[in-house]
């Protein structure tokens, strides 16, 4: 079955609507409809193909029954990486559920690699065991990776007919008086369409093109964080954005892989030497908050290479290299670059937000008819997340979404609501604004962080937000306000958010930021982390 080529002034009628085509809405999308529901998928790229699952390194971590990978250890290492910030009831949830997602995974034809009886597992920066599994990503871009998981599922979602409405952006949720009863949404051309559901889903993602630098696909704008906030939703922990440490620009855009540290790789300044041990006690081994900054302060320091540093993978086996790494290897070497001979150039980027929406285990958001899953919502990872970790969250919070709106579902009326004037006019606007927003949000709201640089950045908000007409403007600048915020009011160091002025962790903020929109203005208080372990 084919995606659904939309006709200006549609309407479209379903039971369940998942906003977003990635891999927590293509699993919402299969539980749901595995419960016999009728299904529709609303994604502004092609589904399967849209998101950061697509660039994902095809790795996904979990407890498997291995006895030294148990789900305990699991629940150890993400505790430890996430600082105090973590919901333990949804770290809880990843890690016991994760092997039942690799079972559910296989069935729809995703092929994870297996050896001498059980499967293939690597161990990246941050866990204490070997517990992440690749794909087979044979016959895939090294870019794309990601398919490997996508792919399958998406001839799964055919095979069910869910129906699939692409190129569309979602620009509003539907409100009655208590419920969220489906959404607005508009083509390239400015075309509107509307979507009624009993149920409706958010799995957009976070928001990474809010940064100059970043590693996320151009459709990861913070739209669905936005019509959250909008919606009645809370956002937590807004502040706590992991950078992705080791990403190479040059001679193409690319990440270097984590579990390569696992064999050996090394971080090298300028003039050779190996720095990280410098910042922190694990070396190599550290978590990807602390390989960021310390890269980041390297290279601020005058030790850097085009503002980058040494990426060393010339102390791993040639042999173990070429095999273990294969596509990592063949894919550089196209490229004019021998990891085994060469050092490469790497620096950090914006990765992953780990704030997001305040769920509940059964990825309810407060709002009555509106569930979330994936990057888009806060609480699983804490200050820190662990490589692989994004995946198994998309995949047990989206089947869970999928399953929990299928579970409550119930007849809702369907009204006509007006949609004011201007909302769908084109999304487009211009570079010259966007740039602007993301070099804001680069140069004051990234790795380094302090008091003048952040309220910078929040006068040029606030003012941006009175002139701003696309609506994809409006809520990158509607999310930035959350980050810069939230970054304010957490007078700490912690995990992913770094002060300079505030250089240490405090114990009175072992707890959480909380954004909400009251009226037209938005709230920003701090609540302790009981739950916290």
């Amino acid at each position: 079955m084919r995606a659904v080529k939309l006709q200006a002034s549609s309407v479209i009628k379903t039971d369940i609507l998942i906003i977003g085509g990635g891999l927590a809405g293509m699993m919402a999308a299969l539980a749901a409809r595995s419960h016999g529901c009728k299904v529709a998928v609303v994604s502004k790229a092609p589904v399967g193909r849209s998101g950061n699952t697509l660039v994902s390194g095809g790795g996904i971590s979990s407890a498997t029954d291995e006895p030294v990978n148990d789900a305990d250890t699991f629940l150890r290492d993400i505790n430890l990486s996430g600082q105090g910030l973590n919901d333990d009831v949804l770290s809880r949830k990843l890690v016991f559920e994760s092997f039942a997602m690799l079972q559910i995974l296989q069935k729809y034809g995703v092929n994870l690699l297996h050896e001498q009886g059980g499967y293939k597992r690597r161990q990246p920066p941050g866990h204490s065991v070997p517990r992440n599994i690749p794909t087979d990503w044979s016959g895939l871009s090294y870019l794309n990776r990601g398919l490997s998981f996508t792919l399958p599922l998406l001839a799964e979602l055919h095979k069910q007919e869910v129906q699939l409405y692409e190129g569309i952006q979602i620009v509003k949720l539907l409100k009655n008086e208590t419920s969220v009863v489906g959404a607005w949404g508009c083509d390239r051309n400015g075309q509107g369409y509307c979507f009624y559901a009993q149920r409706v889903i958010l799995a957009t993602g976070g928001g990474g093109q809010l940064y100059l630098q970043t590693n996320n696909t151009g459709d990861i704008t913070a739209d669905g964080l936005a019509l959250a906030l909008e919606a009645g939703c809370k956002l937590r922990d807004m502040e706590q954005i992991q950078f992705y440490p080791t990403m190479m620009f040059k001679p193409s855009k690319v990440p270097a892989s984590n579990p390569l540290f696992g064999e050996g790789a090394v971080l090298r300044n300028r003039m050779g030497e190996l720095f990280m041990q410098r910042y922190d006690p694990a070396g190599n081994m550290a978590t990807r908050d602390s390989m960021a900054r310390a890269i980041f302060m390297e290279i601020k320091t005058g030790n850097g290479i085009d503002n980058s540093v040494y990426f060393d993978c010339t102390g791993i086996a040639a042999d173990r290299l070429k095999t273990r790494f294969k596509d990592f290897y063949e894919f550089m070497c196209s490229m004019g670059v021998d990891p085994s001979k060469d050092y490469m150039l790497v620096s950090p980027c914006v990765h992953y937000f780990l704030g997001g929406i305040v769920i509940d285990e059964y990825c309810r958001t407060g709002i009555n008819g509106l569930y979330a899953a994936g990057e888009i919502c806060g609480g699983v990872h804490g200050a820190n997340r662990l490589s692989g970790a994004a995946l198994m969250e998309a995949c047990v919070f989206g089947w869970q979404a999928g399953e929990t709106a299928a579970d409550e579902l119930e007849p809702r009326k369907a009204i006509g609501i007006a949609v004011e004037e201007g909302l769908l006019s084109s999304q487009k606007f211009a570079a010259t604004q966007l740039r602007a927003i993301r070099t804001i949000m680069w140069e004051n709201v990234s790795l380094i962080r302090n008091e003048n640089g952040l309220m910078a950045a929040l006068e040029y908000v606030e003012a941006a937000k009175y002139t701003a007409v696309a609506m994809t403007e409006k809520a990158m600048l509607s999310v930035a306000e959350t980050i810069i915020r939230s970054a304010l009011l957490r007078r700490e160091s912690r995990g992913a958010h770094y002060r300079s002025d505030y250089p240490d962790v405090q114990k009175n903020y072992r707890g959480n930021t909380i954004c909400w929109q009251d009226n037209s203005e938005l709230k920003v208080n701090f609540q302790q982390n009981h739950s916290a372990i």
